[in-house]
């Protein structure tokens, strides 16, 4: 066993809260994640986790070695940056995180490109909606979507995005359109899970934001099951305009309210705030900022 690559795997469970999640992030079986905790609790002779049916936490014992791990983890990243850096090739292992509705529409493409261009350097994608601590996780660089680019981190704005409250046109011609956000209150409607209120829905920016409660039909955290409801006429969607752009140009969804569209978002490429950039950081990041400019898509 790798000492380095188990210590890493521990990392992921942590993050992760699951031994089949943290399989399914670095492509192992449940079994060998597995294995690979318990050979590190053999070796130093301490349990690093409470496990039950239902939860799993670290012991006192496995937060302090977790904390070393961490800390061991970045310092071999460091020490490889730096080695890049001063060679100046583009090479290693490069770790990426994305929404994943984003990046199976407007990314892909681009990352293929860069591994063609870049054929020494060997992409680890986490394409997921959850909200993931770039240093704990030992991320390289990452695509946000938001109001302002998170704290820490680096940012270089690539596209402007917005909200979209949107139906189809059998639902908008059975239900009818609404003019105004109260008339929302009227309407069936589908609610973001990941939100903090899923019967809440904020429209408008700036000075016109506002807040409009609704009574969810269906409730999901998946942005491909929101457009699926818009599509089949069951319900009214707040959906990214990056994400159903080509189904408002298609005439499949219509969007309503634009008057009170929330505008305030950003698309970023990100990645944390060190002294040196990876060549390998520095290449996507330039990558991605030629492959958006100019393009003030999806507003």
């Amino acid at each position: 066993m790798d000492r380095l690559d188990a210590m890493a795997t521990l990392v992921d469970v942590v993050a992760e809260r699951s031994f089949a999640a943290a399989g399914r992030k670095r492509r192992l079986p449940r079994a060998v994640v597995s294995k690979h905790v318990q050979a590190l609790e053999s070796e130093f002779g301490a349990r690093f986790f409470h496990r039950t049916t239902r939860r799993l936490s670290l012991t006192d014992a496995g937060t302090r070695f977790h904390d070393h791990c961490l800390k061991i983890l970045a310092a071999v990243k460091d020490a490889e940056d730096d080695i890049d850096e001063r060679s100046g090739k583009v090479r290693g292992v490069l770790r990426m995180t994305a929404p994943s509705p984003f990046a199976e529409l407007h990314l892909m493409t681009h990352l293929e490109r860069f591994a063609t261009v870049y054929p020494e350097v060997r992409l680890d994608l986490d394409f997921s909606e959850r909200f993931v601590d770039f240093v704990r996780e030992g991320l390289d660089v990452g695509v946000r979507i938001c109001t302002s680019p998170p704290p820490g981190l680096v940012a270089k704005k690539l596209a402007s995005s917005s909200i979209l409250i949107c139906g189809s046109p059998e639902y908008l011609r059975r239900r009818g359109r609404p003019k105004h956000p109260d008339d929302l209150a009227q309407h069936d409607t589908v609610g973001w899970v990941y939100q903090s209120d899923a019967t809440v829905w904020d429209l408008g920016s700036g000075a016109t934001r506002q807040s409009v409660k609704i009574t969810p039909r269906h409730r999901t955290n998946d942005n491909r099951l929101l457009r699926h409801f818009a599509l089949a006429g069951q319900a009214l969607a707040q959906l990214p305009s990056y994400y159903v752009a080509e189904d408002v140009a298609a005439g499949r969804l219509v969007s309503v309210l634009d008057r009170y569209r929330d505008t305030s978002r950003s698309v970023f490429v990100v990645y944390p705030d060190r002294t040196r950039l990876a060549p390998k950081v520095r290449a996507l990041v330039d990558l991605l900022s030629g492959a958006f400019a100019g393009e003030q898509r999806w507003r």
